[in-house]
């Protein structure tokens, strides 16, 4: 369930006069759930996937390009792997 949202946009989002908006959606434990970005001519959204730990499992990326990461942990709770498809 996705709580609450918050859209951001500062300085360093303008580029060659063109605004680029954040808009970030929050878990109820406050871990995002997803991240939209779009202005100058791109469009990206984000959406992230946690173990029970807590720890970032999956990263999903659609919009101009279409991309999976895939992360796995080692028993001590380390990063063993990121594999992208």
């Amino acid at each position: 369930m996705v709580l609450k949202t918050g859209v951001q946009a500062d300085a360093a989002d303008v580029r060659f006069g063109e605004q680029v908006t954040r808009t970030y959606t929050y878990n109820s434990d406050g871990t995002v759930n997803s991240v939209s970005i779009s202005g100058s001519g791109t469009a990206l959204n984000l959406t992230y996937a946690y173990d029970t730990q807590g720890r970032i499992t999956t990263v999903s990326a659609t919009g101009d390009f279409t991309r999976t990461q895939t992360l796995t942990y080692n028993l001590d709770g380390t990063l063993a792997s990121i594999v992208v498809t």
